[in-house]
């Protein structure tokens, strides 16, 4: 050690063994970082493949709905169409279980005058009717008289409104209980 503090040190290496030992050095060194950058490229690489392999699955996916719905939409129509049976049928199939609607319809048709149009009936399983439609004034009048003379097979009629529609045409709407 010298007196002031720092050490010097004697390089007994000779020159050339110096400058291959550098050499080597320097080629661990630039080996070290183009490992390390080629090790790089591998993993961006290998994510790009990965990438390009999802927007491809992504891509195939989304033709595959776009063609699946588009299937689907050939049978909406199918469908709604379907419903719409199936609501008739349903309401066929409790015009058939109630035996007791034929005889409402039959004393409510035997009671319309000419003249009337009717736009709804409907009768609940209690008897209680419902009935709109349209027609001259007098008619329709003469249709809520009748409901009213024959008591024995109506009960309270009410004429709950009558409107004008246009020149001598008016709406209407009825309510009554049909007696059993």
């Amino acid at each position: 050690m010298w007196p002031f503090g720092k050490s010097k040190d004697i390089n007994l290496i000779p020159e050339e063994e110096r400058a291959a030992r550098n050499r080597n050095i320097a080629i661990i060194i630039i080996s070290s970082f183009a490992v390390l950058v080629g090790l790089g490229v591998v993993v961006y690489s290998f994510f790009a493949v990965l990438e390009a392999r999802d927007k491809n699955t992504q891509s195939r996916l989304s033709t595959e709905i776009q063609e699946k719905n588009s299937q689907w939409q050939q049978f909406a129509p199918v469908l709604s169409n379907l419903k719409k049976v199936k609501t008739k049928l349903s309401v066929y199939q409790t015009y058939l279980s109630n035996s007791s609607i034929d005889k409402y319809i039959e004393k409510i048709r035997s009671t319309v005058p000419k003249g009337i149009v009717l736009d709804n009936l409907a009768v609940d399983k209690e008897g209680k009717l419902k009935i709109s439609g349209k027609g001259e004034v007098a008619s329709v009048y003469q249709f809520f008289e009748v409901l009213q003379e024959k008591s024995a097979e109506f009960e309270s009629p009410t004429l709950v409104s009558v409107d004008k529609i246009s020149g001598s045409d008016y709406s209407f709407n009825i309510e009554a209980k049909v007696k059993n």
